[in-house]
């Protein structure tokens, strides 16, 4: 009897525990949190430090914080609890008095940016992706969390301090200097970390880090108004819990295609009109595309740039201009959509890499089209034009060649030379005479998407009928 009530009572006070521990640590983090925007608030309205280095310092200061949750908790729950809290409050700060008091460290600075509502939103997130993976190893979450508070802040400090090589990106103004910071910073805070709790070999931990650095610092280099805050946790997230199961050979191989693509890219920087948002987007459009689909899909990406740099070749210097990451969207979003598919076993993988191909390959007559149009000024396209851009698209489709049966790439194959003609006429219409504006893009996204829609159904129709 008395063993029996010292077991219960021994269970209602593990109980009691386990429901306080959670609460405690929820109080503490809010404390150390409060304190941390505080002390920096008061070091700004005293001019001891400007507002940009006050909204490092806290980002910095929730980073660490924030490092300790996967000894603190057990659960989601008090995270996302935590996280609900901290975007409430930085919302009341942002929206009343308080903004130029405790929230002077964060909103004295003048550009734009949701930075402070994203970042406890993906630490949450970055929390119960790790708990609920089966690994659920603390080095899942601790390394994506230094990326973003050692890697970002120290890219930021030394862009600012010495950046010299200035890149245009869609949200501003960033710096080769400032890249390279973080890439090296990136690289340590996933080399470390991996060398001291894990016992992969060196050789081997190093692909890893130099591919996540890689990789990341160019999702950091095209992203804005805060957004790195969420793209550079969960994608450094997904890329080592992808990255980790893999052969020393396959992270090799892919370590030398970034290095490939991004020396492409800036070789050729005086021969294309792409700016380095657009730059860094098209490396990850172009390493995407290898790493889902193989190097026929790359060798699609690679003849559309191909186009490309013979294509500025035609046009006049006055009439030059610079190409956004709005571009590389345009054309990669429906081409990427193919691979998504054919990655959850929607379609099979070789039909994903298929109409991959022939989203490019309809693109490349659309482009081809649209130039013709902005070099002529004519109201109506020649039938010289749609001739090359058919001919442009059959060069990109002979790549689905050994992807597809012979009867089912002969479909294909005319198919989509038709619609590419077609296609190139009404895009022609579409186009404005001018530099081209967003509308054109998301015209020629919608064209391409609704095009190779209609193919893929059409190629199933004639297939299973055949």
């Amino acid at each position: 009897m008395l063993q029996d009530a010292a077991g219960t009572d021994c269970c209602g006070t593990q109980q009691i525990l386990n429901i306080l521990m959670p609460i405690i640590s929820i109080i503490i983090v809010l404390i150390a949190l409060a304190a941390l925007l505080g002390v920096s608030a008061l070091m700004v309205n005293k001019g001891k430090i400007c507002g940009e280095s006050a909204r490092k310092l806290v980002h910095v200061g929730m980073g660490l914080i924030c490092l300790t949750f996967p000894w603190l908790f057990q659960k989601s729950f008090p995270v996302l609890a935590l996280a609900g809290i901290a975007v409430v409050s930085i919302l009341l700060m942002r929206l009343t008095k308080l903004r130029s008091s405790l929230g002077a460290s964060l909103f004295s600075v003048k550009r734009i940016s949701v930075g402070e509502l994203i970042f406890p939103i993906a630490v949450a997130w970055l929390f119960s992706l790790n708990l609920a993976n089966d690994k659920n190893s603390a080095i899942y979450y601790t390394i994506p969390l230094l990326l973003l508070t050692l890697a970002d802040t120290v890219g930021a400090i030394a862009g600012t301090k010495f950046g010299k090589q200035i890149y245009v990106t869609a949200s501003g103004r960033k710096s080769v200097e400032g890249s390279l910071a973080f890439l090296v910073t990136a690289f340590l805070c996933t080399f470390l970390p991996l060398l001291i709790f894990t016992d992969y070999e060196l050789h081997h931990l190093s692909f890893i880090a130099l591919t996540v650095a890689l990789f990341i610092t160019a999702v950091e280099g095209i992203s804005g108004m805060g957004m790195d805050n969420l793209l550079i946790p969960i994608g450094s997230y997904f890329l080592l819990d992808y990255y980790t199961g893999m052969s020393t050979q396959s992270l090799w191989i892919r370590v030398v295609c970034m290095v490939f693509l991004m020396l492409l890219l800036l070789w050729t920087r005086h021969k294309h009109s792409l700016n380095g948002g657009a730059v860094l987007t098209a490396v990850i459009l172009c390493f995407v595309s290898f790493m889902l689909g193989g190097p026929y899909c790359l060798s699609a990406c690679l003849l559309i740039f191909t186009r490309h740099l013979l294509a500025i070749q035609k046009i006049p210097v006055e009439q030059k201009h610079k190409h956004s990451i709005d571009t590389i969207l345009a054309i990669s979003v429906p081409a990427i959509t193919w691979l998504t598919l054919g990655e959850n076993s929607i379609i099979t993988e070789n039909m994903s890499r298929t109409f991959f191909i022939l989203s490019l390959a309809i693109t490349i007559a659309l482009l081809h089209a649209g130039t013709h149009k902005f070099l002529t000024q004519s109201s109506s396209i020649t039938a010289s034009c749609l001739l090359k851009s058919s001919g442009m698209s059959a060069i990109v489709t002979g790549l689905c060649y050994p992807l597809l049966p012979t009867s089912s790439f002969a479909f294909i194959f005319i198919a989509t030379v038709v619609f590419s003609a077609v296609l190139a006429g009404i895009f022609y219409r579409l186009r404005s005479s001018g530099v081209p504006t967003l509308n054109d893009w998301i015209t020629l996204c919608i064209l391409t998407g609704i095009s190779t829609t209609i193919l893929f159904y059409s190629h199933a129709y004639y297939y299973s009928s055949v």
